[in-house]
């Protein structure tokens, strides 16, 4: 099923998720993942790119919000059934990291996606909702010693409150903390950095820039 094109793929996959299917959506991702490697590739190049469409469908009338919000949950039950082989490779020995949302982001699947795809990888992530306060994130920071944190952003108008956190963090943190930021708010200008160190274009120029920092 892995060819260059996954129009096919992404098709069915959609109608899946707009059905709504979870039996199906989940059937189909048993059927593309084969490997450790397919499982990024699923989650890049069919969930996606699916849920931009869904995006657009709802952005255009074509689907009720409620549909939007069962899509996403589908997706994320989705990346649940395959979380296990995920899970094995996570190393304990492997750099912390920290995968939240900007304050009062409730768009997840984003940062689920980098999360999973990061312990793919073998990076130890700590997983932060919009649910967790400053409080907690900042003493989470302290308590593991986090050198690097991802910050997932989909609405435009959580870009400034992603600054102001970055801001109150670097000025409660005495140690160096690299900040990466990216998401669909970016996708317009991905100039928009909100004092972030590191825009995170795609999954392989951020798993590049991470080893190279943990060199």
């Amino acid at each position: 099923m892995q060819g260059k094109n996954h129009s096919l793929e992404i098709n069915i996959f959609i109608d899946a998720l707009l059905e709504p299917s979870m039996t199906k959506a989940i059937s189909i991702s048993k059927e593309y993942i084969k490997n450790n490697e397919d499982i990024k590739s699923f989650w890049e190049q069919i969930i996606v790119p699916s849920m931009h469409e869904i995006g657009k469908k709802w952005a255009d009338n074509e689907i009720t919000v409620g549909e939007e919000h069962t899509a996403t949950s589908i997706c994320q039950r989705v990346m649940v059934e395959h979380y296990e082989k995920i899970l094995s490779n996570s190393a304990v020995n492997r750099r912390k990291i920290i995968v939240t949302l900007s304050p009062n982001e409730l768009h997840v699947l984003g940062a689920r996606i980098v999360a999973d795809l990061l312990e793919l990888n073998g990076y130890n992530v700590h997983f932060l909702d919009s649910n967790s306060t400053y409080e907690e994130l900042l003493n989470l920071i302290k308590k593991e010693n986090i050198k690097e944190i991802i910050i997932s952003t989909t609405l435009i108008s959580n870009l400034d409150s992603t600054e102001n956190l970055i801001s109150e963090l670097k000025l409660a943190l005495k140690e160096r903390i690299k900040f990466y930021v990216g998401g669909q708010a970016y996708k317009a200008n991905s100039e928009i950095k909100t004092k972030a160190d590191f825009y995170i274009k795609d999954m392989d120029s951020l798993l590049k820039e991470l080893e190279k920092e943990n060199k």
